[in-house]
């Protein structure tokens, strides 16, 4: 709660509560900003190694190799059926996905945060309570 004052020239002032919250929110859209940037270029990486005819040969390699086609053993393995990278696939056509799913486990990470850090910072109401030895014996 924001308690304002009228100052001796008319204007009003916020507390210190107002710009907690704005420091709040700054931090929040800072994070945003962080996480979108970190993703794109994460993509941008991903993509520039990925999509070279050498590492498609690598994953060529990898996916036709005696450990993905054996037939011994208790469980039969099924060979990876993309002819891509996972990565690749992943962060090249679900994009939109991805992102969405990053800011929302990031949101509700740092509402965690804050929530825990206002609680921790906050001043107590039960100070103001009377107790056992404040009633009043009439």
């Amino acid at each position: 709660m924001t308690r304002q004052f009228g100052g001796s020239d008319g204007k009003r002032r916020t507390t210190a509560g107002s710009w907690a919250k704005w420091s709040w929110l700054a931090a929040y859209v800072v994070m945003l900003g962080i996480v979108v940037v970190s993703m794109i270029g994460i993509r941008r990486a991903t993509i520039r190694s990925m999509s070279t005819p050498a590492a498609q040969a690598e994953w060529q390699a990898w996916r036709e190799s005696e450990p993905n086609q054996t037939e011994a053993g208790g469980v039969k393995r099924r060979p990876p059926s993309s002819g891509e990278p996972p990565a690749l696939v992943l962060l090249r056509d679900h994009f939109a996905v991805m992102i969405a799913g990053a800011l929302l486990f990031s949101s509700l990470l740092f509402g965690a945060i804050m929530v825990a850090a206002r609680g921790t910072f906050a001043s107590t109401a039960h100070d103001a309570l009377p107790g056992p030895d404040d009633t009043d014996d009439v």
